[in-house]
């Protein structure tokens, strides 16, 4: 009898990804329903991303024409054809993730010092950091001025969502090199180091129970 191996990331469904994620790029709600609830401005933002998706439709050989309206019905059936592609692909990337123990290796960004990290580390970690163009958090509110950290974290397989991480890499316009991971709150989380991304130096930090 021959054994077959899965991996938790088996449990995409492609079709569904590419689908929602085309409606979100075509007028429909917004593929990211956890930042929606955060930000509701956000709820129709997919349409705002069109325009630099078709740029990577043409990179991919799908169209020629460089004026192509996303919007219009030839350019929506671009977008449909891409994100089939692109939903596929992003999913052999997550398949592709080492698991060891049942946890599976990521990293955030957090911009503050060990002393204000809190024990909720938060739900959005990437999966590969090693392209992270500047050495702070974009998001953080005092900018570059901010201390920075890397938390690096060996994140239970089950709390991961691995349908919503799979639209996240599909989402072309944040670049491969942001290669979001979406987990769950409330897991439990083994922390593996935390350094200061603008020296590399380690940090310590206060002795917590760290989770998601």
């Amino acid at each position: 009898m021959e054994l077959t191996s899965t991996h938790p990331a088996d449990v995409i469904d492609v079709q569904d990804a590419a689908v929602r994620f085309w409606w979100s790029l075509t007028g429909g709600s917004h593929w990211d329903e956890l930042m929606v609830r955060m930000k509701p401005e956000l709820a129709g933002s997919g349409t705002e991303h069109a325009g630099y998706t078709m740029d990577a439709c043409i990179d991919e050989g799908l169209t020629e024409e460089d004026d192509l309206d996303p919007q219009s019905e030839e350019g929506r059936e671009v977008l449909r054809l891409w994100c089939v592609t692109r939903a596929g692909r992003c999913a052999e990337v997550l398949r592709g993730l080492d698991i060891v123990d049942g946890h599976v290796r990521a990293h955030r960004l957090v911009g503050c010092g060990p002393e204000d990290l809190k024990a909720d580390l938060g739900v959005f970690w990437t999966h590969s950091i090693d392209d992270w163009p500047d050495p702070y958090a974009p998001w953080a509110e005092g900018g570059r001025d901010a201390r920075t950290m890397i938390v690096e974290a060996m994140i239970p397989v089950q709390a991961v969502d691995w349908q919503v991480s799979c639209m996240a890499l599909m989402d072309w316009y944040c670049g491969d090199s942001e290669s979001e991971l979406r987990v769950l709150p409330g897991h439990a989380v083994r922390l593996v180091s935390c350094v200061d991304l603008a020296t590399d130096e380690p940090m310590v930090l206060p002795d917590l129970e760290w989770r998601t």
